[in-house]
């Protein structure tokens, strides 16, 4: 019996398995421990396994001997070998030598409350000769070796991309410059970058001067007054105030006195606009707004709005793309505020024009295949009367026609409903001192009527409904 039981034992020598990582960067060791009286592994054992796994780069000479020596843990994963990891190239890119970027624009406080709108360099210079932009270029990088000694490839840095020439710009003999060809002020306008003519005008816009419409720059060292339109290509610097003005601007609009427009200003700015303060103007602008109020004002904005000092929001219409930031939204007096942000209300309003487009020419769809219906079956079309025949084939085309129109404004539908889907969390509201009653809230799909009185908080849409938090 005992001899039986004997025989039955199985010894199980001790073994050693090599494994990798995907990469082949690194190489590592497992060991399972003998049983039965098997054998151990002896140091040239060791060392003969990992050279017949090819492991021959970055091997952790100090740990194959440790290892080598015991005890060795069976539950443990070594790292034995590290081979070196590419290092890939970086790609070529545009030194800008001005402020490029998007500005956030973040008025300075100054000590007694006031806010400080002569240090945002919305609008800059630069005099002729000097560079405005280089190219940096790419790097090769350099390449890594795996545990077996073999190269790994790096990624080399892809080209930069070309220089933003625009007008009144040159690019230097050897190509990686951009160069200022006349003094005066940089403008962006999409991925180009120009250098715009400047335009003073040492008095106010009236009578005097008329309307202004330059191919440039302007700066205008009194106010713009009612009636009167001024249209550049490139900034409009106003020194005095916007007194119910139009304005038309492709880049930048500093007003320093604000923007006073007598419910009759319409204001259109491609890039941002600063003003002390915005009342009774209808605005329109393509990048951020930075203020110390806004009131009663119709006000679209695609980028961000920055209420500093005063910081108040108060009656109108306000819409901006990315986020609000204020100290008071709405007047104790219950003030009718509405204030947007995240969904572009043209966007949404152009999505309710094609559902009602879509919806009136599906019942023409309908109307004419019903008509179809009454006339009688495509098959018995050629036994029909001569006049019913011409009717029918007249009806027929008309349904065909107007079921490509249906299939059209469907993907239009979609179209515009994607796009509403994209931006129907978007948007944010922060609110440093309170919103009153009377105001109502609309954060992406998310809408909300203020009744009462919010302490300092944040705004947000969560799941398509308002979220506030306290600040």
């Amino acid at each position: 019996m005992g001899s039986n039981s004997e025989s039955n034992v199985v010894t199980v020598h001790e073994k050693a398995a090599i494994s990798f990582s995907d990469d082949k960067i690194e190489g590592y060791i497992t060991f399972s421990g003998s049983e039965n009286g098997g054998k151990e592994l002896t140091p040239d054992d060791i060392r003969k396994i990992i050279v017949d796994n090819n492991v021959v780069y970055g091997l952790d000479e100090a740990l194959v001997g440790k290892l080598a020596e015991g005890p060795r843990d069976y539950e443990k994963r070594y790292t034995i070998a590290v081979g070196e990891k590419p290092v890939n190239g970086e790609n070529g890119k545009l030194e800008y030598f001005f402020n490029q970027a998007k500005k956030t624009l973040k008025p300075k406080l100054n000590e007694d409350g006031t806010v400080d709108f002569k240090n945002l360099a919305l609008i800059e210079t630069i005099e002729e000769g000097k560079r405005l932009v280089r190219i940096v270029e790419p790097t090769e990088g350099s390449a890594g070796s795996n545990v077996f000694g073999k190269p790994v490839p790096q990624v080399p840095g892809k080209p930069a991309p070309k220089l933003p020439k625009g007008k009144n710009t040159a690019v230097s003999s050897d190509g990686m410059e951009l160069i200022a060809e006349r003094s005066g002020q940089i403008v962006m306008s999409g991925a180009s970058v120009s250098i715009s003519e400047l335009l003073e005008i040492k008095q106010d816009v009236d009578n005097s001067t008329g309307n202004i419409d330059f191919n440039g720059s302007v700066v205008i060292n009194g106010n713009i007054l009612q009636g009167f339109r001024v249209t550049a290509v490139g900034n409009i610097e106003v020194k005095g105030t916007i007194e119910g003005a139009e304005i038309i601007c492709e880049g930048n609009l500093v007003a320093d006195k604000g923007i006073l427009g007598m419910h009759t200003s319409s204001i259109k700015v491609g890039g941002s606009v600063s003003a002390r303060t915005i009342q009774d103007a209808t605005i329109e602008v393509g990048g951020d707004i930075v203020s110390t109020a806004i009131m009663h004002s119709n006000v679209r904005c695609a980028g961000r709005i920055e209420l500093a000092g005063k910081g108040v929001l108060v009656g109108g219409e306000v819409f901006s793309r990315e986020a609000v930031t204020v100290n008071i939204i709405g007047s104790p007096l219950g003030t009718h505020t509405e204030l947007k942000t995240g969904i572009e209300p043209k966007l949404l309003e152009r999505y309710r024009g094609l559902t009602e487009q879509f919806q009136a020419i599906k019942k023409q769809a309908e109307d004419l295949s019903k008509d179809l219906a009454v006339m009688g079956k495509p098959e018995n079309v050629n036994a029909m009367p001569e006049y019913k025949k011409k009717s029918y084939i007249k009806t027929l085309y008309e349904a065909k026609s107007i079921q490509d129109k249906f299939n059209a404004k469907r993907v239009e539908v979609l179209n515009a409903r994607n796009e509403l889907e994209a931006f129907k969390h978007s948007g944010k509201i922060r609110v440093n001192n309170a919103i009153y009653p009377g105001v109502n809230i609309q954060i992406g799909n998310a809408v909300m009527s203020i009744r009462d009185q919010l302490p300092k908080c944040r705004l947000v849409n969560e799941d398509g409904r308002v979220k506030i938090t306290q600040l």
